[in-house]
């Protein structure tokens, strides 16, 4: 496995830990608004690649 997908994993895990921990703070909104982030700078960064 290559180093850059391990720290993806890692990411993804982490967020989601973090992610649960606020919506049991009753904070849900904040996880659902940083994935929309990263979704629409993935989606940016996977298109400018093409070009």
């Amino acid at each position: 496995m290559h180093y850059k997908n391990l720290l993806k994993i890692i990411g993804i895990i982490a967020f989601f830990i973090f992610g649960y921990f606020l919506y049991m703070k009753q904070l849900g909104a904040i996880p659902f608004l940083i994935l929309s982030i990263i979704l629409f700078y993935l989606g940016i960064s996977m298109r400018s690649k093409k070009k």
